[in-house]
């Protein structure tokens, strides 16, 4: 959850939810529940949905962080980003704005 807050406050966002995926075995996505509880209970930023999938398989986690801004920070593009062959980025942004009204 970290990093997802991090994320958005770097990009001039404030967060306002998360919506995550656990799957593994019952003991330990019930610890990772739990430190996802604690983790929005620190940075105030709710877990509003998301997916469990109880298994014997390796655990997985992943989160994805919306937040709201008055406006797009764009970050410095790097040589490397200047031959990207699309603004990947800004569709995405553009796509959570929509979802967003």
């Amino acid at each position: 959850m970290l990093a997802n807050v991090n994320d958005l406050a770097a990009m001039g966002a404030r967060p306002l939810a998360i919506v995550d995926t656990v799957t593994g075995p019952r003991d330990v996505t019930r610890q990772v529940l739990e430190g996802l509880k604690w983790a929005s209970n620190a940075y105030d930023v709710p877990v509003v949905g998301g997916h469990l999938t109880e298994t014997q398989d390796p655990p997985t986690l992943s989160a994805f962080g919306l937040g709201a801004a008055e406006a797009v920070v764009r970050p410095p593009v790097t040589r490397r980003q200047a031959t990207a062959p699309a603004p990947v980025m800004e569709r995405m942004v553009g796509a959570v704005r929509v979802i967003a009204r």
